[in-house]
């Protein structure tokens, strides 16, 4: 026999019944469970049943997120493109993710002045590629179309970004396009070897 044991915490409690009832709010069928147990042996537990939807799109918010309950969802799909194509947005989320990890590091590393340069082109990417992130996040919020003008303004966004880093980092004059060839005297010094 199986059984199921009680949720852990009761905000963990309250949230997983939360999310049954957002899943039912937003069209999705109980095909069994989708309350907190009743049974007497369950007592005044935390239990809730072992709840099954049907009926669901990847588009409703008990696909999209975690529940961290006794709550499983069936997705049916007509073909495998339409499943592979899910599969393809979470892996470009996965990878934005890790894209923004490591230009945060490598900016990290970026200490001496001929450097400034590439951590504000690092710093801006990791910008862009934030904003993308969340916007795959979520992309269930939004239609297609709304998706696709986002994601062009997202990929604006570390423009001004990366034009306020070389500004803050003196590398140009705000106002000017062309490039401070006056560096700071301790800059010169460690790129000529002066002391």
């Amino acid at each position: 026999e199986t059984q199921v044991g009680p949720v852990t915490t009761i905000p963990q409690y309250e949230k997983v019944l939360s999310y049954i009832d957002v899943a039912k709010g937003e069209g999705a069928e109980t095909a069994l469970g989708g309350a907190k147990a009743t049974r007497p042996e369950c007592g005044e537990g935390w239990f809730v049943e072992p709840t099954i939807f049907t009926g669901v799109d990847n588009q409703m918010r008990i696909a999209q997120e975690e529940v961290f309950g006794p709550v499983l969802s069936v997705i049916p799909f007509d073909d495998e493109e339409e499943e592979t194509s899910e599969f393809h947005k979470t892996v470009l989320l996965i990878l934005l993710l890790v894209l923004v990890g490591a230009c945060y590091w490598l900016a990290l590393r970026a200490e001496d002045f001929t450097l400034q340069t590439h951590k504000a082109f690092y710093l801006s990417v990791m910008v862009g590629a934030g904003c993308l992130a969340f916007l795959a996040l979520l992309r269930h919020l939004f239609s297609s179309e709304s998706l696709r003008v986002l994601a062009d303004v997202a990929m604006l966004v570390p423009l001004p970004f990366f034009y306020w880093l070389l500004v803050d980092y003196g590398i140009i004059e705000f106002g000017k396009l062309g490039w401070n060839l006056n560096q700071p005297d301790s800059a010169v010094a460690e790129i000529t070897g002066g002391g």
